[in-house]
């Protein structure tokens, strides 16, 4: 034992000693095979939240769903009371998503200040429980 091991010892700051196995497992710098990597099964998802207010918004709504394969939430509410031939072109893009896409569209929430849809690309799936 040295000058400085006895100095820290006598101020209460002597380092702990590890378990033996642990010690030697980061001496090592290997990792047992048996515990191995874990990896996700799938990858991570953006759920997006938007409220379009015009056609682009629903332009880009879509980009979201199909080139980046994100499920978006979508408020319609706003196009439904102020944009009037806009809600009839939103109805007409969501049947293409599912025809062409295969995507899902859920009805989240429907009232006087809401129109909730979640639009979802077809590698997202969504259990419907009862």
């Amino acid at each position: 034992m040295n000058f400085i091991d006895s100095l820290k010892r006598s101020i209460g700051m002597e380092e702990k000693s590890l378990k033996p196995d642990i010690e030697k497992e980061l001496k090592e710098d290997s990792y047992d095979d048996n515990g191995g990597y874990i990896t996700p099964e799938q990858s991570f998802y953006e759920i997006l939240l938007f409220r379009p207010k015009i056609q682009d918004d629903i332009d880009y709504v879509v980009d979201q769903i199909v080139e980046e394969q994100n499920p978006v939430i979508v408020d319609i509410a706003y196009l439904e009371e102020y944009e009037e031939g806009t809600i009839q072109k939103v109805s007409d893009t969501l049947k293409i998503l599912k025809e062409e896409y295969r995507t899902e569209v859920i009805l989240l929430c429907k009232n006087e200040e809401k129109h909730m849809l979640l639009i979802s690309p077809p590698r997202v799936k969504i259990l419907k429980k009862e």
